[in-house]
């Protein structure tokens, strides 16, 4: 047996991983800003303070704003998903071996990149909490995560409410979140909540993933949910990401691994709040 492989199947391979990542999908990096391509270890995301118009007389001089300018920086983390597989021993190889392996490096590389976003949320250090009471998701907690939102003049539009399953199925059973007598988007459709706008807010329901993190909490206990503007966030990404494919001899496999480099940070805290829920309810 050969122990080089050719370009042309590595690149066919990458390519074949570059497919079902933009197929899968991430959940949460287009709700927030992105920086690609970074160049070394950091990243910075400039922090805009307010400014303030003043009146102006024609023999006045123009009055500067002073508006505070700073930067949030993160430190680019680097992430493997890796596998031996002998697919590549043959020539000729069952293209849905290759793909089945190419969908889970994928996968498993989307579900770090979502994992980098709840978890800037949850380090944000927010000061906006939506107690947890003695219930689960409600529309009531719902309404007032937007309203703390809007207090700062929060924008209305790109923002986003990550929860999960079991905040999707309260939500589900709260009649004012459901009936168009209340609210006149239709919430139920195949897809459940997962993806659906309310309020111009976009709902993303988060999956069990407690074997990379997931929503802070514990299953069917209290756990954390986040409504977050799209700028009060962002993810930094050096390697958005590639394949490698070597050949190790004493495991005499091949090693194919998927490569990530990125950071989740939390820009702007006024922009994010914390919804806390009782899933037992």
């Amino acid at each position: 047996m050969s122990i080089n492989l050719s370009n042309i199947a590595v690149t066919e391979f990458d390519a074949m991983v570059k497919a079902e990542y933009q197929a899968q999908g991430w959940m949460l990096r287009d709700t927030v800003r992105v920086k690609d391509n970074i160049t070394g270890k950091t990243v910075k995301f400039p922090v805009m303070g307010r400014g303030i118009a003043t009146s102006k007389i024609p023999q006045d001089d123009v009055t500067p704003m002073n508006v505070n300018y700073s930067f949030k920086t993160g430190i680019l983390t680097n992430w493997n998903a890796a596998e031996y597989s002998d697919i590549f021993d043959e020539q000729e190889v069952n293209i849905d071996d290759k793909r089945e392996l190419a969908s889970c490096i994928a996968f498993a590389l989307g579900r770090r990149s979502d994992q980098l976003v709840i978890d800037a949320n949850s380090g944000s250090g927010t000061t906006k909490s939506v107690a947890i009471g003695t219930s689960n998701m409600t529309y009531a907690k719902f309404l007032e995560a937007e309203s703390l939102l809007n207090y700062d003049g929060v924008p209305r539009n790109e923002r986003t409410l990550i929860m999960s399953t079991a905040a999707e199925r309260s939500l589900l059973a709260d009649d004012k979140f459901i009936n168009n007598d209340y609210i006149k988007n239709n919430v139920l459709n195949k897809n459940g909540l997962h993806g659906q706008t309310v309020l111009d807010t976009r709902i993303i329901v988060i999956p069990e993933m407690s074997d990379v993190g997931g929503l802070p909490g514990t299953i069917g206990g209290a756990r954390k949910c986040y409504m977050y503007h799209k700028q009060a966030l962002g993810l930094g990404v050096g390697i958005n990401f590639k394949t490698e494919i070597n050949y190790i001899p004493n495991k005499t496999s091949w090693l194919v691994n998927g490569i990530y480099k990125a950071i989740g940070i939390a820009i702007d805290p006024l922009g994010i709040v914390e919804i806390n829920i009782d899933e037992s309810k």
